[in-house]
């Protein structure tokens, strides 16, 4: 055995220590033990109230999967004690006795019938759970709009030791997905159509080049660890440019290296990337094209974005409007050609889109996917009014209030992206990473007050000054051939009295 291997023996946490560890260190960084009643520290105890459900969920989805197996090895044992007790029964009774076989064959039977139960009570309750705890950070959303003041935050630790500690949790977790070990978290059943076509014809041409499967995973793990970093650096840029303090920005930051749902969902691509695209329109807000590209980007990605489209209109109805329509347009006109153009995607979209885990309303099927309403004979009784609700927020947030602020954006995105665990019949509950970097800035922020969308300042805008230099040189005019001596204009006399 070689010596040095010792220092390469890594194991990897279980995602029950990786809990506990992450909530000790959170409260160690953030926590204001001077005043243990202030808002914020509650708020970092919240943070983590969907982890013990998402574990529950973890581990009753592992029984099941450990039951079916062994129902799948014993199957054929099973079925051939079921022949034999058949075989028994069919024979004449001698004597009026009936043989033991016949209580076999029953015992049997109701073995059989157990182990093939399709519903599973513990996973019922995981979703039940989660969606309990996701309509208790809805609420904490609602109550930050009427938070008209908020305490400048100071982390515990300086911003240097928070930047080094930031980079070596990401350091351990970059290399995770690469060790053996690695614990695959709940998903939904219907993925992203769009985001799954792109990986997959990415994926495709690096399996021209002969790569072995466990490569081409890793390289969707890059992508995703890319992805985290992206979000990583927008929450940097939000505290330094947006709440005016870069500390701020490089905590939001490590809470969310230490938050359990980023290990959890580390490698899945489908939840980090609507969470990158929310995320920068937030730190582009000034922008409002970039915003309208980035959210509608999200929209043809993963569906749910193009729900807050009416509520940044609304933010953006006193300044920008026009040109956070014309990001968000373009993107539309792009992505309908693109679906157009591709008979595949569009019709494979249209029967995700008319699946009933997207439309509550629809009386006749089942949800197939898996989630609280799974069980439930007459799901759209309790879907339907949940949805109807959604709707009645959705349109009351264009209005109230008014005029809205950064503050009141990042928390109600994050409010509209909770609602739709509700209703959304697939695996309602688990998508915590959508919303979790709304969460992590609406407990950082400050005041916000100012921070509205400016009109457009015709002077400074590099857009317009290209507008006018075209125009210049579209207007400029001809040349007559005559001698610039000419062409001048001779000078009004000065009259000096």
């Amino acid at each position: 055995m070689n010596s040095s291997s010792i220092f390469l023996d890594v194991q990897l946490p279980t995602a029950t220590t990786w809990f506990y560890m992450s909530l000790g260190m959170v409260v160690a960084l953030f926590f204001r033990f001077r005043r243990a009643w202030q808002l914020r520290n509650w708020d970092l105890l919240l943070l983590f109230f969907l982890v013990p459900p998402l574990l529950a969920l973890r581990e009753a989805q592992d029984r099941r999967a450990q039951r079916e197996m062994d129902w799948q090895q014993g199957a054929p044992r099973l079925m051939h004690s079921l022949q034999v007790a058949n075989w028994v029964l069919a024979a004449p009774v001698r004597g009026g006795v009936v043989p033991i076989a016949v209580g076999d064959a029953a015992g049997l039977g109701r073995t059989m019938g157990q182990a093939a139960a399709p519903t599973d009570r513990g996973v019922w309750r995981a979703y039940l759970w989660l969606l309990i705890g996701s309509a208790v950070l809805w609420l904490r959303c609602l109550i930050d709009v009427a938070l008209f003041r908020r305490s400048a935050y100071t982390p515990n630790l300086a911003i240097g030791n928070l930047i080094w500690l930031g980079l070596m949790i990401f350091l351990v977790m970059a290399s995770r997905p690469f060790l053996p070990g690695w614990e695959a978290p709940p998903q939904a059943q219907t993925q992203s159509l769009v985001l799954d076509k792109v990986v997959h014809a990415a994926l495709a041409g690096f399996q021209t080049w002969d790569w072995s499967p466990s490569a081409v995973n890793q390289l969707v793990a890059l992508f995703s660890l890319a992805c985290h970093l992206g979000v990583i650096l927008a929450l940097i840029w939000i505290g330094w440019a947006h709440f005016g303090d870069g500390a701020i920005g490089v905590a939001a930051a490590v809470c969310y290296l230490l938050m359990p749902y980023t290990a959890f969902h580390l490698t899945i691509v489908e939840q980090v990337v609507p969470a990158l695209l929310v995320v920068l329109a937030v730190a582009a807000f000034r922008m409002p094209i970039v915003a309208g590209i980035s959210l509608a980007l999200g929209g043809f990605l993963c569906f749910f974005p193009f729900l807050l489209l009416p509520l940044w209109i609304s933010f953006y109805r006193r300044a920008g409007l026009y040109r956070f329509l014309l990001g968000a347009g373009s993107v539309c006109l792009v992505g309908l050609c693109v679906l157009l153009s591709d008979p595949e995607l569009s019709s494979n979209l249209e029967s995700i889109l008319h699946r009933v885990e997207w439309q509550p309303w629809m009386f006749g099927a089942h949800p197939s996917a898996e989630s609280l309403w799974t069980g439930v004979a007459n799901h759209y009784v309790y879907r339907l009014p949940l949805f109807v609700v959604y709707l009645a927020f959705l349109l009351a947030f264009l209005f109230w209030p008014s005029p809205k602020h950064l503050g009141h954006m990042i928390a109600l995105s994050a409010g509209l992206i909770l609602g739709v665990q509700f209703w959304y019949a697939d695996a309602g509950g688990i998508h915590v990473q959508w919303y979790l970097p709304l969460l992590i800035l609406m407990v950082f922020r400050p005041t916000l007050n100012d921070r509205v969308p400016l009109p457009l300042d015709r002077d400074k805008d590099w857009r317009c000054r290209l507008w006018r230099w075209l125009s210049r040189r579209w207007h400029r005019p001809l040349r007559t051939g005559l001698s610039p001596s000419l062409t001048k204009q001779p000078k009004t006399p000065v009259r000096l009295d």
